[in-house]
């Protein structure tokens, strides 16, 4: 079972597999596709709700989830520059931790897709309800009421309508989708520009000091704080946790392996790029949007027509709604190409249904995934309320992240040349001699490439440091209450030590010198701060939304113990000839001479 759980794709193999979609994309495609599934709900919607529960300092929560979502695309970049191939952190995972661990991977990413578009095609619909004083809602919540604790107030049949709608679009082709795509990210970024510049210019800092009792304005139940930070650094993390979703699109980039012209090169690039226009900008409209409106006043569903229209500037308001309902457009084709590029690579691997893998030979796309994610997808968008697929969508997002950060630290201290089987024999039967433990874990004999011993370390140390974070952020949340302020002390000082210790271990192993196109620089330090940051945001997610997480993950157990483990296309390979290679064992250079 072990053996069939960790099997692995040769990471060579990712390079010479033929294809079936069409490579049409260059670096202007990419870019816009990441801005497209970047700057939508996070820009327009989620900085008004965050802005509750963060105060002003929502710009450092912007600042904080923009830093690891950064940390987390470098890591990216690498995997890229190593397999240009459809699937991004599934495929990644695939050739270096195995397939269960990537079906788990995938999984989630299927999760942060859906369940994003989902919420997009939900904030879009509640966008144009907004705009129309209401109408929309009003209708179904009269005629078709939902009393179920867990779900929305009444069914969204509109988004229904709009998700569906889109997700034809994508099917029809990329270059159309693309085309589509470039035109609705103008809009966007140029609409941002002015909401940037007229927020400026009615920027007033008092703002940032009023609280909810203050006088003209009604108290909202925030308690009456006011101040930069009138919930503490707490009420900033928790922001981050939240306004992560904002930074999840960047990955769609990634899914594009297959279409790219020159993937090694064009998606770390892309990447970059992508998050460089998204940190700049949602730190400009968080900072204008607190300038201009009290936060505790906000708007959750149209904040930026809501304060300019409080501030008199009734023409702007227009523009900004035209510049939103086009960035909600171009994130929603973002989100639904980027799943179907996920759920086709994995059906591809015969992780999920044959018929998902079928692709058009008109539009050369993955027709049937394409459609039945749009149909799933707006079922999901009207039943669920925008807030619970938020936090769904973060929890997805940052499990799919800490993941592929592990893969590069696995990766980069991965023993070259010799197969996984015979490397952990002779490591396990070495570490048996406790005089040689200590050297192995320090590298006293200053070893400079790695070796099946320090391979083997560094799984260990990064087991260790997972639960030392998880304990870690798990403390931090204590601290603030009275009750478990004392245990919580006490366990971040013994975690603090947990992370110091393996990380210090992991420095000193040797490290894997291959030259790529793009490698993710100061390794291990920055993937280590990646998944740090990753697994302390999702500890401060709340307790339904890892309820409803490990229901997903249940599914998705099913799906694979049922289906996927006995249909997977690796495991035919390897029944019907053992694989001449893999990434551990690469394979031999030879030469033929002719008399």
């Amino acid at each position: 079972m072990w053996t069939t759980l960790s099997r692995k794709k040769p990471l060579v193999s990712s390079y010479v597999e033929a294809s079936d979609l069409c490579r049409v994309l260059g670096l202007v495609d990419l870019t816009a596709l990441g801005v497209a599934s970047t700057l939508g709900m996070g820009v327009y919607i989620m900085a008004g709700s965050v802005a509750k529960i963060a105060g002003p300092g929502v710009a450092f929560s912007f600042l904080i989830a923009g830093f690891a979502a950064t940390l987390s695309a470098l890591c990216y970049g690498e995997f890229a520059a190593r397999v240009p191939k459809a699937g991004s952190a599934y495929v990644y995972s695939y050739v270096t931790m195995g397939e269960f661990v990537a079906f788990i991977v995938g999984w989630n990413l299927c999760l942060e897709y859906v369940i994003g578009t989902a919420c997009v095609a939900r904030g879009l619909s509640n966008y144009i309800d907004a705009l129309v004083g209401d109408t929309i809602s009003t209708f179904f919540s009269t005629y078709f009421p939902m009393n179920i604790p867990f779900l929305a107030s009444y069914p969204d049949f509109f988004g229904f309508f709009i998700m569906f709608s889109f997700s034809c679009v994508v099917a029809g082709g990329v270059e159309i989708s693309s085309t589509f795509n470039k035109l609705f990210t103008f809009i966007n970024l140029t609409t941002l520009v002015i909401v940037i510049v007229a927020g400026a210019y009615k920027a007033n800092f008092s703002n940032w000091t009023l609280s909810p009792t203050d006088e003209g304005f009604p108290t909202d139940g925030s308690g009456g704080r006011g101040g930069f930070l009138p919930f503490g650094f707490l009420g900033v993390f928790s922001g981050a946790a939240k306004c992560f979703y904002s930074y999840t699109g960047f990955d769609s980039v990634a899914t594009t392996g297959e279409e790219a012209k020159n993937p090694q090169k064009l998606i770390p690039l892309a990447l970059l790029m992508t998050l460089t226009i998204a940190v700049v900008t949602y730190l400009g409209v968080a900072i204008s949007l607190t300038l201009m409106w009290p936060y505790f006043d906000q708007s959750v569903r149209a904040p930026f027509p809501y304060a300019f229209e409080k501030t008199n500037m009734p023409g702007v308001k227009w523009v900004v709604t035209t510049g939103a309902l086009c960035a909600l457009c171009s994130c929603m084709v973002g989100c639904i190409y980027a799943t179907s590029r996920i759920i086709y690579s994995m059906a591809n691997d015969g992780l999920l249904f044959k018929p998902l893998r079928r692709v058009n030979s008109k539009t050369q796309t993955p027709l049937t995934a394409t459609l039945l994610i749009g149909a799933f997808t707006g079922m999901v968008a009207t039943i669920f309320d925008m807030e619970q697929l938020v936090d769904m969508t973060s929890i997805g997002t940052l499990t799919a992240y800490t993941i592929v950060s592990f893969c590069i630290l696995l990766l980069r201290y991965e023993v070259q040349g010799v197969t996984e089987e015979k490397g952990l024999t002779q490591t396990a039967d070495t570490l048996a001699e406790g005089s040689t433990l200590l050297r192995a874990f320090f590298n006293m004999d200053k070893a400079a490439t790695p070796t099946s011993q320090s391979s083997l370390i560094v799984k260990l140390m990064v087991a260790f440091f997972t639960l030392s974070s998880v304990a870690f952020s798990a403390s931090v949340a204590g601290v603030s209450n009275a009750t478990t302020r004392p245990f919580a002390v006490f366990l971040m000082v013994l975690s603090s030590a947990g992370i110091i210790a393996s990380v210090l271990v992991i420095i000193r192993q040797p490290q894997s010198r291959e030259q790529l196109s793009f490698r993710v620089p100061l390794v291990p330090i920055l993937p280590i701060v990646s998944s740090f940051m990753n697994i302390f945001l999702m500890v401060m997610l709340n307790v339904q939304t890892w309820v409803r997480f490990f229901i997903w993950m249940l599914l998705g157990f099913v799906i694979y113990f049922g289906y996927g483990i006995r249909h997977s296309a690796e495991a035919k390979k390897r029944e019907q000839s053992p694989p001449a290679y893999n990434m551990s064992n690469p394979p031999a250079r030879f030469s033929v001479t002719v008399d």
